[in-house]
């Protein structure tokens, strides 16, 4: 702004006070809306970092649920596949023993004592088992 006299009290200085005055408004008008311009460019930033952020933090979400379910689904087929071993197992130690009590059983029938042998002879021969001993 210019200076103006103390003394230019007459008309002719106050169009150029005037427009002086009215330069300095009208620039800090437009500083002010420069400052104004800034700000909301600032927001706008700060809010598509907040987005961005957000859609980040939602996109680790879903591969952490992801690698969590596929590790989860892993760990249930492991689980699945002893389950299966173990039942083999048990059906593979089952089977010899079942065979061995079988032939234990068809060994026990023919087992025959002492007593009984008389009994088969005469059974055998059409006789009294009482006589052979």
């Amino acid at each position: 702004m210019g200076v103006i006299p103390e003394d230019a009290i007459c008309s002719r200085y106050w169009p150029a006070a005037a427009a002086a005055a009215a330069a300095a408004g009208a620039g800090a008008a437009a500083a002010a809306e420069e400052r104004q311009q800034q700000k909301h460019l600032q927001l706008q930033d700060v809010q598509q970092q907040e987005k961005e952020e957000q859609q980040q933090q939602q996109q680790q979400q879903q591969q952490q649920q992801q690698q969590e379910s596929e590790h989860q689904q892993d760990k249930q087929q492991q689980q699945d596949q002893q389950q299966d071993q173990e039942q083999q197992q048990q059906q593979q130690q089952q089977q010899p023993q079942q065979q061995q009590q079988q032939q234990q059983k068809k060994k026990k029938k023919k087992k025959q004592t002492p007593e009984e042998l008389p009994t088969m002879v005469s059974a055998l021969y059409g006789g009294n088992g009482s006589q052979i001993k």
